[in-house]
């Protein structure tokens, strides 16, 4: 009986800390509103595709978006967004120009740093790829 009072005393004390947890920061270094969707195209175990849209995040300019997560929460393939294994991202900087970025999650190497863990920033230089959005 002791036993069994000091393993359930040992556990209940054991997971009374603080969880460890990762903090993602994404930097928005423009002068615009940047809109930030992101979406994730994958197959299932049948080969059949399914689609994903994570939670748009919007960010002012020079301001900066963080998130933090549980390291149990999807850890290897989560970054910024609420859903796992993003594989391309839209930004929009002020309803007026559309950057469209992709990235095979197989090698991650030559991605934006959109798609990489822990910290990113929305620069200038991507504005400036970015095209007009033409009015309908």
């Amino acid at each position: 009986m002791k036993y069994i009072f000091l393993i359930l005393f040992s556990c209940g004390f054991y997971s009374c800390g603080d969880s460890p947890t990762v903090t993602y920061k994404l930097h928005n270094e423009t002068i615009y509103q940047v809109k930030i969707s992101g979406f994730s195209n994958r197959t299932d175990i049948n080969n059949k595709p399914f689609y994903k849209e994570a939670e748009v995040i919007f960010i002012e300019p020079f301001l900066s978006y963080e998130v933090t997560w549980d390291t149990g929460e999807g850890l290897n393939t989560r970054t910024y967004f609420s859903i796992p294994e993003i594989d391309s991202v839209r930004v929009v900087f002020n309803d007026e120009k559309l950057l469209v970025l992709k990235c095979d999650l197989s090698d991650t190497r030559s991605c934006h740093a959109i798609f990489q863990p822990f910290e990113a920033s929305i620069t200038q230089e991507d504005y400036e790829s970015a095209i007009p959005i033409e009015e309908e």
